[in-house]
C-alpha cells in the first residue's frame, strides 16, 4: 500500500465476514467509513481510496460521484 510517496508492506487480515482489518497506519490516514477499491497483483492486494466529489449542474442539480 502507498501512504504519502511510499510503500509500505502490511499484514493484511480478515473476519469471518469477509471484512479486512488494516493496521494502524493505515486506517489513521483515512477516516471512518473510507471506501476502498482492491485490486490484486500477482501476489499482493493493491487498496485505492475512492474518492466522492459533488458537482452542481447548471440546471442546479447537485450529483455525487465516486472517483
Amino acid at each position: 500500500m502507498k501512504i504519502g510517496m511510499r510503500w509500505v508492506k502490511v499484514i493484511v487480515k480478515m473476519d469471518a465476514k469477509g471484512r479486512i482489518k488494516l493496521p494502524k497506519e493505515i486506517w489513521k490516514k483515512y477516516q471512518i467509513g473510507q471506501k476502498f477499491t482492491v485490486e490484486v497483483v500477482d501476489k499482493s492486494i493493491v487498496l485505492k481510496p475512492i474518492k466522492k466529489i459533488t458537482v452542481e449542474l447548471d440546471d442546479g442539480t447537485v450529483v455525487e460521484a465516486d472517483i
